[in-house]
């Protein structure tokens, strides 16, 4: 009995200990979350490899970060270039690109009291558009002296990241053993079920929302070069990555490809308009039933609710992170309301 109360005892006091010093140790448990689910998304790889090739756990484990590393190299060296002439670019050519649509929008109709109201308004959205742009652009090279001055406790920080995956991945079987030995033995079974669906629910799940999201960038990108649009690799890669956003991912994706074709035309809008909602459609209707195959059964308005909290405690990564971990945490809760349950009939 008194084993049970320590049991519960023990995470609520490891809860209050991670709330009283949240700042010290949100960066060591980001390292862990990280960690821990990118070895979940590695897993099938390394599953694959030592079952189907009969390759030993540890060098499927090698041959899979080998592969991830040239990955990352090669979005290096290819990838950010071209990113970073898009931006550039972008910049560059953003003055002009607004006079041209401020002429546009001053000639739509034929009354000139209209035109001139028009051109007022645009004149004065662009004169705040361009002082925010410049804030921005201001807030952007602070951020990055401060980057340059903190790369090597970045560098670390991926390192221990990638380490703490390896890790998991290589003593996967100690740690599930030793977290066990927390538990009675009586509920060793039902843990051992909760922990396998833990890590299926996470596999699927993370590993299919990336792949998603490189199958519609790479779609966008196409799509925005064959309609036309400049920096479609830029505008490509936002809208892959705005689509690991849950609900408002792709709209927000959208946005930037669709101001930008409006500097060109508004018909090159609509189409770009229609190119997100197909690649949305395509991404209901076919890639994620087939890709993830199934939900995490999180009502809509849960997973609004649950993307405004994570993105309160930890800005993006908690925006990306939210809805995994909640999931987690309801499968959690279920298991152990489900097992309380059955031990009082």
């Amino acid at each position: 009995m008194k084993r049970n109360r320590l049991l519960f005892l023990i995470p609520i006091l490891l809860l209050v200990l991670i709330i009283l010093f949240w700042d010290k140790v949100q960066n060591i448990l980001l390292e862990l979350l990280l960690g821990s689910l990118i070895a979940y998304m590695l897993e099938p790889a390394v599953y694959f490899l030592t079952r189907k090739n009969k390759i030993s756990r540890n060098m499927a484990i090698f041959i899979v970060f080998c592969i991830l590393t040239l990955i990352i190299i090669g979005v290096f060296v290819f990838i950010l270039p071209i990113l970073y002439k898009n931006i550039s670019d972008l910049v560059q050519n953003l003055p002009a690109a607004m006079d041209k649509m401020i002429d546009k929008m001053t000639n739509l109709t034929s009354n000139d009291q209209i035109n001139d109201k028009i051109s007022q308004v645009a004149r004065a959205a662009y004169g705040k558009i361009t002082d925010n742009v410049s804030r921005v652009m201001g807030n952007i090279s602070e951020y990055i002296v401060v980057v340059a001055s903190s790369i090597i406790e970045i560098i670390i920080g991926i390192l221990t990241t990638f380490v703490l995956a390896v890790y998991i991945m290589k003593d996967k079987k100690q740690i599930f053993d030793s977290l066990l030995g927390w538990f009675p033995f009586s509920w060793k079974d039902t843990v051992k079920g909760t922990m396998d669906e833990l890590g299926r629910i996470l596999s699927k799940f993370l590993q299919g929302q990336f792949i998603i999201a490189l199958i519609i960038g790479v779609a966008e990108t196409i799509g925005l070069m064959l309609i036309g649009v400049p920096y479609a690799v830029l505008l490509g890669v936002i809208g892959g990555l705005s689509n690991l956003i849950p609900y408002f991912g792709p709209v927000i994706g959208a946005v930037p490809a669709v101001i930008s074709a409006m500097f060109i035309s508004p018909m090159k809008a609509l189409w770009v308009i229609l190119l997100f909602v197909g690649a949305q459609q395509f991404d209901n209707n076919f890639l994620s039933p087939r890709i993830i195959q199934g939900s995490l059964g999180i009502h809509p308005i849960t997973t609004i609710v649950v993307i405004f909290i994570g993105g309160e405690f930890l800005a993006l990564w908690g925006i990306l992170l939210a809805v995994p971990i909640y999931a987690v945490g309801k499968c959690i809760a279920v298991k152990i309301f489900t097992a309380c349950s059955s031990r009082d009939r």
